[in-house]
């Protein structure tokens, strides 16, 4: 459950550093990103894609 959550915060966490630090948003439009997040003992996880 606690796993979920943070999984669920992630992106939003990324959105608002990006508008806190343009340096920030400049380098994430460098790459176009990918990211999975999952524990290998549990079907939890999550894909991000930016």
């Amino acid at each position: 459950m606690k796993l979920s959550i943070i999984l669920l915060g992630i992106p939003q966490a990324m959105r608002v550093t990006a508008r806190v630090y343009p340096e920030f948003a400049e380098r994430l439009k460098e790459k176009n990103l990918v990211a999975q997040f999952k524990l290998m003992d549990k079907p939890e996880g999550r894909w991000i894609k930016l």
